[in-house]
């Protein structure tokens, strides 16, 4: 894992926990480390049934927009992927609130000119009533890769 996201990680571990063991959305600051911001996305959770159902993005920093090819902010995850690729992601999303705790993931995704950019992320739970997970904070870093030797789909609508 990078520095950038061992400093992320280590910051919202210092966070003033709730109940549900998982931080506060109001401890968390983003002014405070400005150096996080082009990285971060910020969903809020919509439930269906006590069940998450939708993560619509709130905050899309610069860096996470250009790698999506658009800025998301007020759409949904489900609008912004393609299905297959959503399919995918559902399960992830599915393990970190199952377990509350931070997430790392590395994957890699197709772009422009058949490159691929690979990105490490880390993921948390945050909550702003102490009682359930409303919220879910990212922070990406990515870093782009050799030219792809098969054509791919963009995972991006």
């Amino acid at each position: 894992m990078s520095k950038l996201l061992d400093r992320f990680l280590l910051h919202m571990s210092d966070l003033p926990r709730a109940p549900i063991n998982v931080p506060f959305r109001s401890t968390f600051d983003p002014m405070e480390i400005p150096s996080f911001l082009p990285g971060l996305i910020l969903w809020d959770v919509e439930y269906r049934d006590d069940r998450w159902s939708r993560l619509k993005y709130r905050l899309v920093g610069g860096n996470t927009a250009r790698f999506l090819g658009t800025n998301p902010t007020g759409r949904y995850m489900d609008e912004v992927y393609e299905p297959y690729f959503y399919d995918v992601l559902v399960p992830i999303y599915d393990e970190l609130f199952a377990t509350r705790l931070p997430q790392y993931l590395r994957s890699r995704g197709p772009v422009e000119d058949r490159k691929y950019i690979t990105f490490d992320r880390i993921a948390v739970p945050l909550t702003t009533d102490g009682m359930r997970i409303d919220q879910v904070l990212a922070c990406f870093e990515f870093t782009i890769g050799a030219v792809a030797k098969q054509r791919s789909r963009s995972f991006v609508r």
